[in-house]
């Protein structure tokens, strides 16, 4: 009988830890939310069809379950019509990597597209912008992977599948001639010039990511069901 109760113990000690690592959805954002401080704009979607952005690991501690990524307006985004973006993302074996100030550079991420991709890749969502995009409002793509930053840098690949670019529209943006040690995340964009960065240095964009907790595996609810086992089998030999 004692031998029971103290597995009960254990069992139930581990069990809280368990269910306790399921927390609410978080939110992990890139920068200052503060637009006003250090930002510029960059046209992401007015002057690129493709775009690729990558993120340190360190922006998450544990293994998480991305489901909404985010970017924001800096001015009033007006769309041509109507344009559908594919936001894919994947586990990327290049690393984040220091910029020199106005210098150019590419921030760790080869020039080629593929060659930066993951082998995990999914693609994450497609939208369908259009109308007008007011200053601070957020562009963003809902889908879920999940992300381990022990196995890498996070890459997101951002690409106009149909329609047109915008007119005019800026993202909030930092600049690593402003941010020179590139602790964060590097940049590459394709325009009609090609694969390439801003002459001032790759550019990173302010992106909110939320998140919640990798799921609880079935191995963890067969544990919690064996603990609920125990504690009827106490009871009955009392």
């Amino acid at each position: 009988m004692v031998l029971i109760y103290r597995s009960i113990k254990y069992l139930f000690a581990i069990t809280v830890i368990l269910f306790a690592s399921q927390a609410k959805a978080a939110t992990v954002l890139t920068g200052s939310s503060d637009f006003s401080t250090g930002d510029v704009s960059f046209c992401t979607f007015a002057c690129t069809n493709r775009m690729q952005q990558l993120y340190s690991s360190t922006f998450f501690s544990d293994p998480v379950l991305i489901n909404k990524i985010s970017f924001f307006a800096d001015n009033v985004g007006v769309w041509n019509g109507s344009a559908t973006w594919q936001l894919s993302i994947s586990t990327s074996d290049k690393r984040v990597t220091a910029q020199d100030p106005g210098t150019f550079g590419n921030g760790g991420l080869s020039r080629s597209f593929d060659e930066n991709v993951g082998p995990d890749e999914v693609v994450f969502d497609n939208q369908t912008f259009s109308g007008n995009v007011p200053f601070g409002q957020r562009v963003s793509f809902i889908g879920s992977f999940t992300y381990d930053p022990s196995f890498g840098d996070l890459l997101i690949d951002l690409q106009l599948v149909s329609g047109e670019t915008t007119r005019s529209f800026g993202v909030v943006t930092r600049s690593l001639s402003q941010s020179p040690d590139a602790t964060t995340y590097g940049l590459i964009a394709t325009n009609t010039g090609g694969n390439n960065c801003s002459s001032d240095g790759c550019l990173q964009m302010l992106t909110e990511f939320e998140v919640s907790p990798v799921p609880i595996p079935a191995a963890a609810w067969l544990f919690a069901s064996g603990l609920i086992g125990l504690v009827g089998l106490a009871r009955r030999r009392r």
